[in-house]
């Protein structure tokens, strides 16, 4: 994907004399806005902040068909009211850091009106605890 161009502010010496007191009222906040927004394009968008999204770090362990041996679930950012989906950013072993998943991590996961359910997470080892970071995509 092509990076984006080099930003260049409005200024009313660039104009007609008659636009500048124009350019004047808008160049603020046009320059601003463009500005914020190229910002952001530019690498600097995150999950956290911009993205319809939950992070959370939870403690599970499984049994050997991969369900969870407790309850386990955790509530949604105020603002978000949708799941896609969940994705697993980082799984290690709560007690031991050299445990590791077996395979991808998948989570299979119900909605309770602000509550997401673990079901279900294959790629774990049975019996063993663990803490995963979970992004729940909006």
């Amino acid at each position: 994907m092509a990076k984006l161009p080099n930003f260049r502010r409005l200024y009313s010496s660039d104009f007609e004399p008659d636009k500048k007191d124009l350019i004047d009222r808008l160049g603020t906040s046009l320059n601003n806005a463009i500005e914020t927004l190229f910002d952001a394009l530019n690498k600097k968008l995150t999950f956290r902040d911009n993205i319809s999204a939950t992070i959370v770090e939870l403690s599970v362990t499984v049994n050997s068909g991969g369900v969870p041996n407790k309850p386990t679930s955790f509530k949604l950012d105020a603002r978000q009211t949708i799941v896609e989906g969940l994705m697993v950013i980082d799984a290690v072993g709560t007690t031991d850091p050299l445990l590791f998943p077996t395979a991808g991590v998948f989570v299979s996961f119900t909605k309770n009106e602000n509550i997401i359910i673990i079901r279900n997470v294959k790629g774990l080892q049975a019996e063993k605890p663990y803490t995963l970071k979970i992004i729940a995509l909006g």
